[in-house]
C-alpha cells in the first residue's frame, strides 16, 4: 500500500509540475504576444530604418553613375499584393527588380531600387526616393491577378512629354523588349487614366509602370515565381532601359 501511495504521489506531482509548465509557457506567450496595433507600429519603424539607410547608401552611391534609374517594386511587408499557390506579388516584384540590378553591365548606368528588402515604404516615401536621386527614367513593377489571360502590360502618363522620349515611346520599349525576352505574350500598353500607378503622374521624366504577368493564369502564374524566367524579363528590362537611354541622348 505505501509502495502503491508513493507512485500516485509522483504522478500527482509530475501532473502538477507539466500542468504549472503549460500554464506558465500560456503566461508568457499572453505577455509577450503583441497586438496588432503593435506589430503595425514595429512594421513602420522598421520601415523608416531600412528606407533611411537605403536612401542614404543611394545617394551615395548615385555619384559613381552617369545615368540613374530607379526601380519600384511594388508591395512589400504586410502589403503582400496578389497571391497565387506558388508566390506573392511582394517577393515576385522585388525579385525581378535585384535581378535587374545583378544584370546589369552598363557600368555607367546605375539601377536603384525605392525597398530592398521585405519592408513596405508608404507611397509617399517612394516618391522621396525618387525625387531625391533624380533619375533618367523611372519603372514601377507590379504583377496583377485578374482573368485567366496571359500578358505583360505597360502603363504610362500623359503628364510627361518630351520629344525624345515620350513616355508612350518607353512603354512601346519596355513591352516590346520583355516580351521578347520571356517568349511571352503582350497585352500592350495602356495611358493609366485610372491612375493605378499614381506616381507616374508625380513625375517629370520618362516613366512606366510594368505588369510583368498575370498570377491566375496557369502557366503564367507559374514561371513568374521561377528564377530563370524572372532573370529573362530583368534581362528585357535592361534591354529597355538601354535603348531608352539612347534615345534620350540622340
Amino acid at each position: 500500500m505505501k509502495k502503491k501511495s508513493k507512485i500516485w504521489l509522483i504522478l500527482l506531482f509530475l501532473v502538477l509540475a507539466v500542468a504549472l509548465l503549460f500554464a506558465g509557457l500560456y503566461v508568457w506567450q499572453q505577455m509577450t504576444q503583441k497586438t496588432p496595433d503593435e506589430i503595425l507600429i514595429q512594421e513602420r519603424l522598421d520601415t523608416q530604418e531600412a528606407y533611411d539607410t537605403l536612401l542614404k547608401e543611394s545617394l551615395l552611391d548615385r555619384n559613381r553613375y552617369e545615368k540613374i534609374v530607379v526601380i519600384n517594386p511594388a508591395h512589400g511587408g504586410s502589403d503582400i499584393g496578389y497571391r497565387n499557390d506558388y508566390g506573392t506579388e511582394k517577393e515576385i516584384t522585388l525579385s525581378i527588380a535585384q535581378k535587374v540590378q545583378e544584370n546589369n553591365t552598363d557600368s555607367n548606368t546605375g539601377i536603384f531600387l525605392t525597398r530592398a528588402d521585405d519592408t513596405s515604404p508608404d507611397e509617399s516615401m517612394r516618391l522621396e526616393f525618387i525625387q531625391k536621386m533624380q533619375p533618367d527614367l523611372f519603372i514601377d513593377i507590379h504583377v496583377k491577378r485578374q482573368g485567366t489571360e496571359c500578358g505583360t502590360a505597360v502603363y504610362y502618363s500623359t503628364h510627361y512629354y518630351d520629344n525624345l522620349l515620350t513616355n508612350a515611346t518607353f512603354a512601346d520599349i519596355m513591352e516590346k523588349n520583355v516580351v521578347t525576352a520571356v517568349e511571352g505574350c503582350a497585352e500592350g500598353i495602356f495611358e493609366d487614366t485610372q491612375k493605378a500607378y499614381p506616381i507616374l503622374s508625380e513625375l517629370s521624366i520618362p516613366a512606366v509602370g510594368l505588369q510583368c504577368g498575370n498570377l491566375s493564369n496557369e502557366t503564367e502564374g507559374v514561371l513568374l515565381t521561377r528564377e530563370n524566367y524572372q532573370s529573362n524579363m530583368a534581362d528585357g528590362i535592361l534591354d529597355a532601359i538601354y535603348e531608352a537611354l539612347d534615345r534620350l541622348e540622340q
